[in-house]
């Protein structure tokens, strides 16, 4: 009984990965419908399954290589590959700065794959070397939606920009250090109540990961 017991508590994040990647083929027919507002809450939907099945991991205890490297997999499908195809699909340039936005979202793959690459070597549980790409294919995502109109020179420099720093050494909080305790599954709840904050509140997400990401940037400064 144990043994099935903890053969379910191993599976129970892997599953919460899995959602993940789901969720990424669904925003994938979506933006193949046109339907990129209902294609952006699953992604910003996804991003919170990201953040939970580690979490669940380390709170059964079970964390380890494997949902490590199913995560990052996972990881370059949702958050690099789905985010590069809804930009490209929200953006309406010339052929001169399609190339150039192809090229950019390209290279903003490439960097997000290496940042899992380097994620999944490292020792280091103090935070993250670089911005996660989660933060960056969701900042991309919003980015594109809400600025819709911003001129595509500009949406091709903010693309480069995170790919940069997803690749950079700037320190990024993990949040594991975080002295708040659950003494419940209340934190179950933590996707429901950003999804509505979401749904009530659209900029709000928006305005929390770009502090975020100036947070690092500031650090490195200060």
């Amino acid at each position: 009984m144990g043994g099935v017991l903890l053969n379910i508590k191993k599976i129970l994040p892997s599953l919460l990965t899995f959602a993940n990647l789901s969720i990424g083929f669904i925003v994938l027919l979506l933006i193949s419908n046109g339907e990129y507002r209902h294609a952006l809450s699953l992604i910003i939907i996804a991003m919170v399954l990201d953040g939970l099945d580690g979490k669940l991991a380390r709170k059964l205890q079970v964390s380890g290589d494997f949902g490590k490297e199913l995560d990052s997999l996972c990881d370059i499908a949702s958050f690099g590959l789905v985010p590069a195809f809804y930009t490209w699909h929200m953006n309406e340039a010339g052929l001169f700065y399609e190339i150039i936005m192809v090229l950019a979202l390209i290279f903003f793959i490439i960097c997000g794959a290496y940042r899992l690459a380097r994620f999944n070597v490292e020792t280091s549980t103090k935070g993250f070397a670089g911005l996660p790409i989660t933060i960056a294919g969701g900042l991309l995502a919003l980015v594109s939606y809400y600025a819709v109109m911003l001129n595509t020179l500009i949406l091709i420099i903010f693309t480069i920009f995170l790919a940069l720093l997803m690749i950079s050494d700037i320190s990024y909080s993990s949040f594991k250090g975080s002295h708040i305790q659950f003494r419940s599954y209340w934190w179950y709840l933590i996707p429901v109540l950003i999804t509505f904050l979401f749904i009530l509140l659209p900029y709000t997400f928006l305005i929390v990961l770009i502090v975020y990401l100036f947070s690092g940037i500031a650090n490195e400064i200060l």
